[in-house]
C-alpha cells in the first residue's frame, strides 16, 4: 500500500465514501449529510477527513466539537483497507486537530461486545468512563440512533 493522504473531506468525495464506505445508505443521505458536514466545518463545529489510498477514498472520520470537548465519531475504513493501520492515521490526526484548536477532552463510543474495536480506542489513549444503555438519544439538541446493545463511553483529556 502506497502512503495514505489524511485530508479534508470535500463534497465530490460523497459518491466514493458512498462506494467504499457506506454502500447500505442511498448516496444521496451520504451526499446530504455530506454537506451537511461541510456546512459545520466552516464554522468550526465539525472537521471531517478522508483517508485517500491512491487516489481512493476508503475511509473517514469525523470530529465534532462541543464547546472545549470534541466527539470523534464516524470512523469507518473499507474493508478491504483494514488492518493497515488507516483507522490509527484518522484517529491520530483528530486527536492531533483537537489538541491544536485548543478542546480540553475527546469523547468516542463503541459498543461493549466489541473488545477489539474498544483495545483499540484505549491504545489510543482513551479510557473507559461509562457502560450501559445508549445515553445519547439526544445529545445537544441532535438526535443520534439508539441501540439496545450497551455502549461503552471512552474519554481522553488533552
Amino acid at each position: 500500500m502506497t502512503e495514505p493522504i489524511i485530508r479534508p473531506a470535500r463534497l465530490e468525495d460523497a459518491k466514493a465514501l458512498h462506494h467504499t464506505c457506506y454502500p447500505e445508505h442511498p448516496f444521496e443521505d451520504v451526499r446530504d449529510y455530506l454537506a451537511w458536514c461541510l456546512q459545520r466545518a466552516e464554522r468550526g463545529q465539525i472537521l471531517r477527513l478522508v483517508a485517500e489510498v491512491e487516489g481512493q477514498v476508503v475511509g473517514n472520520v469525523q470530529l465534532t466539537v462541543w464547546g472545549r470537548d470534541g466527539e470523534v465519531g464516524s470512523l469507518v475504513v473499507a474493508e478491504a483497507f483494514r488492518q493497515q493501520g488507516l483507522a490509527r492515521r484518522l484517529v491520530t490526526a483528530v486527536i492531533n486537530e483537537a489538541k491544536e484548536r485548543g478542546l480540553v477532552s475527546l469523547e468516542i463510543s463503541g459498543y461493549d461486545d466489541e473488545a477489539a474495536t474498544l483495545a483499540f480506542y484505549e491504545r489510543l489513549g482513551f479510557c473507559r468512563v461509562r457502560t450501559g444503555p445508549d445515553p445519547q438519544a439526544t445529545k445537544n439538541g441532535l438526535s443520534h440512533p439508539t441501540s439496545s446493545r450497551s455502549v461503552v463511553l471512552l474519554r481522553m483529556l488533552l
